[in-house]
């Protein structure tokens, strides 16, 4: 049995997307955001900088093999964007694909992490956002959906929402108010094509 990912935590949808849709749609999780009258801001937070494979993210972050960092280089064209090294309380402004090393933020980030995600369809290593989605939990009206909604609207993607905390194994997702639900195996297995090709995700 394949087991969820070891580093940090997940969820059935998270490892759902990875087996239930083809590589080239990637998922990235959003850890907190600020969203002002007029501006978006998200923050990427890293425990410590360096990666599984023996790298380290931030002097890794323009090389093209860096997929996270990529899709923060096309997300900061349109918000800013915080990355933090926790255990050194160090920070990093990210404007229009430019990282710069900078004093921690005055900013109060609501923490969205394993709850909120964009999309993304990756050709030869360029990012396109395809889409936000939110992890209700079942929670109706789930206040972090307008958040997701600004998101949607700044980027002109759709939103799509997702309840995973069934037993049954089954995963909700939501779009529009229309409702299609997928099982997963215990192998976090399943095909949700047909659902993403409804819903006009590609």
């Amino acid at each position: 049995m394949n087991k969820m990912r070891r580093w940090g935590k997940s969820n059935p949808f998270s490892e759902g997307h990875r087996r239930s849709l083809p590589p080239n749609h990637c998922l990235f999780d959003i850890d907190g955001i600020n969203i002002s009258i007029d501006k978006i801001t998200i923050h990427e937070e890293k425990y410590r900088m360096e990666l599984r494979n023996g790298s380290n993210f931030i002097e890794s972050f323009h090389d093209e093999k860096n997929t996270q960092a990529s899709f923060l280089k096309k997300f900061s064209h349109g918000s800013d964007v915080w990355v933090s090294e926790k255990e050194t309380d160090s920070w990093w402004f990210l404007s229009r694909g430019i990282l710069e090393k900078r004093e921690k933020p005055g900013i109060i980030f609501e923490k969205t992490e394993d709850l909120l995600y964009v999309q993304t369809l990756i050709n030869h290593r360029s990012h396109r956002l395809i889409s936000v989605i939110l992890r209700t939990e079942g929670i109706k009206q789930n206040p972090l959906e307008v958040i997701a909604d600004t998101i949607s609207e700044e980027y002109n993607i759709p939103k799509v929402l997702v309840n995973d905390t069934h037993k049954d194994s089954s995963v909700y997702f939501s779009k529009g108010g229309d409702i299609l639900e997928s099982q997963i195996n215990d192998k976090f297995e399943g095909d949700w094509r047909k659902i993403w090709k409804r819903f006009k995700i590609f």
